[in-house]
């Protein structure tokens, strides 16, 4: 298992899996800025802290409403 920083990395496949989308979606967001990778040579590698500050902005807030009983 690799690290940088004391951070586990993470491969482009294990990413795609873990958010449940194709590799080349994750390459998308990758390229669009959404969400920070490092390369390993030709290979991307994501930390946990990047893919939690992708999740945050990405996570719709649940409001009352969601949860009211008609």
């Amino acid at each position: 298992m690799a690290t940088v920083m004391g951070e586990r990395l993470y491969t482009l496949a294990e990413v795609a899996s873990r958010f449940q989308v194709h590799e080349q979606t994750v390459r998308r967001w990758v390229r669009e800025g959404r969400i920070k990778a490092y390369r390993a040579g030709h290979q991307l590698r994501f930390t946990e802290g990047d893919l939690a500050a992708f999740i945050s902005p990405n996570v719709a807030p649940e409001s009352e409403a969601d949860h009211a009983v008609a």
